[in-house]
């Protein structure tokens, strides 16, 4: 039973964010372009699973939203 109930917490959320390596290949950049993008305040920042970087989806997609259709790319 506390498979179910771990689960059925989990679920929701793990479908909502995305990994350094994830956003790598949406993007097409390195783990560095990432950092430097967040470090300067043009990336959305993470939040920290122990030592893991992770996004929030809709963070992701609002920047993608704010980048704007045809500039070539989104970084």
């Amino acid at each position: 039973m506390t498979d179910h109930v771990e689960q059925g917490f989990i679920s929701p959320i793990v479908g909502q964010i995305v990994t350094r390596r994830e956003l790598q290949s949406m993007f097409g950049v390195s783990s560095r372009t990432i950092d430097r993008l967040v470090r300067a305040g043009v990336f959305p920042a993470p939040f920290h699973v122990g030592r893991s970087c992770r996004w929030l989806i809709r963070d992701v997609e609002a920047f993608i939203g704010e980048q704007g259709v045809g500039r070539g790319g989104y970084l």
